[in-house]
């Protein structure tokens, strides 16, 4: 107890001289976390294929053929700000709670909103499916760590392979103790699409000023942040600029986002980043970081049905 009483302080001073700068950060239910607390439990992403600043995306050779080359003689008009949430096609933010699982979080609210936008058809499906049944290989075609961390294409692949539950046939649980994990379901409502292939294969970097075409045309997509900054605990709103990070963005790339959209403010460039420490962080779960500062790193997929 006392411990979290220190650690409280030490976040209060933290923000009392951040604000001196700027009104982005505040008090919340992180403050009487420690550094490791929060960067054990709010991390999770374990992966390759993620690269600062770069867009790797994952294509077949019709999707280079329909898109790329065509894309250089029509390049893609899209408009100076864009807000997925205004679609209705996003689910409300969830909590991934002490389970470093944001890997799961991530592919489930892509699979949500660009099924959404595509059909029209919203649907809550489970994140504790994707975290049960890919501990075990008897279970999916790819592995992960469960709450100590996995890979979006773990998801990607067992989703493309399995279909996944409704949310409330298979509910979150969060705890980080595997020996409190639910066991693998793969018994209840399933998500009533037969997703046959997420376009995959070679790939290649985009830049970043690029991106506001992709998301505008394609929908969301998954990207990772170095989870290091320790800003991110103490954000309350507004757009996290490259000069509020007070630590390099450029460490490994550990917390797996959303990306619903972007914008322009005051002259400042920026993406709309969908979390999963719940409603109440943020922006209503959400935050904006400045864009073409190289301080993301990104994939993006589709799938086909």
């Amino acid at each position: 107890m006392l411990q979290r009483f220190e650690n409280f302080k030490k976040s209060l001073k933290k923000i009392s001289q951040m604000k001196k700068k700027n009104k982005l950060f505040g008090m919340n239910k992180f403050s009487d976390l420690s550094e490791n607390e929060f960067s054990l439990l709010k991390g999770g992403l374990k992966l390759d294929g993620f690269g600062n600043g770069t867009l790797s995306i994952q294509e077949d050779t019709r999707f280079f053929s329909r898109h790329s080359a065509h894309h250089k003689r029509h390049p893609l008009r899209f408009p100076n700000n864009y807000d997925i949430r205004e679609t209705n096609c996003t689910t409300p933010v969830r909590d991934q709670m002490n389970c470093g699982a944001c890997w799961a979080f991530s592919v489930i609210a892509v699979t949500e909103i660009n099924h959404c936008l595509k059909t029209g058809e919203l649907y809550y499906l489970s994140e504790q499916e994707l975290i049960s049944c890919t501990v075990s290989e008897l279970t999916s075609p790819y592995v992960s760590n469960g709450c100590d961390g996995g890979n979006p294409y773990v998801g990607i692949d067992y989703i493309e392979y399995k279909s996944d539950s409704m949310a409330y046939d298979f509910p979150y649980v969060g705890d980080e103790n595997e020996r409190h994990m639910p066991e693998c379901r793969q018994d209840g409502g399933r998500f009533p699409v037969d997703i046959r292939r997420f376009t995959r294969g070679s790939q290649r970097k985009i830049k970043e000023e690029d991106l506001p075409a992709y998301i505008y045309k394609y929908g969301a997509y998954s990207a990772a942040i170095a989870n290091k900054p320790l800003q991110y605990l103490e954000y309350s709103g507004g757009i996290i600029t490259e000069e509020d990070l007070e630590t390099a963005p450029d460490g490994p790339l550990d917390h797996a986002v959303t990306v619903v959209g972007y914008g322009e403010e005051d002259g400042i460039k920026y993406w709309i980043l969908r979390n999963s420490w719940g409603d109440d962080w943020g922006e209503y779960g959400y935050f904006r970081l400045e864009r073409e500062k190289e301080l993301l790193g990104f994939t993006v997929y589709d799938y086909t049905y």
